[in-house]
């Protein structure tokens, strides 16, 4: 099967590349959950469709400018209610990665 370029620079670029990616994403994920503050600014990126608030979050926290240079950020409100983050706090942010191209995939979610 021949790769396509896109295909084939995800596979071959060692901080881009499909296991440094996914690092990326768990320690993203992780780093989010544990820090209040950016937990609430990731909420409130969400809620309000601030993709440059979030991906300066994910920068903070474990994924690099050229990791997410050209990838697309999906940000999925799941809290149901169209309450602000503080009256509807999330339970916990989900981040998911898909390739090729590369999408980023933020999701938060009402406390169960």
């Amino acid at each position: 099967m021949i790769l396509g370029s896109a295909q084939a620079a995800f596979a071959a670029a060692p901080a881009t590349g499909q296991a440094a990616l996914t690092a990326s994403t768990r320690t993203a994920q992780a780093g989010i959950r544990a820090s209040k503050s950016d937990s609430s600014l990731m909420a409130e990126a969400i809620k309000t469709d601030n993709v440059a608030q979030a991906r300066a979050i994910l920068l903070r926290h474990g994924f690099t400018a050229e990791q997410l240079q050209g990838a697309s950020l999906v940000l999925v409100d799941s809290t149901h209610g169209g309450q602000g983050p503080q009256r509807a706090p999330s339970s916990g942010t989900t981040v998911t990665i898909t390739c090729c191209p590369l999408w980023v995939t933020i999701k938060t979610s009402k406390p169960k």
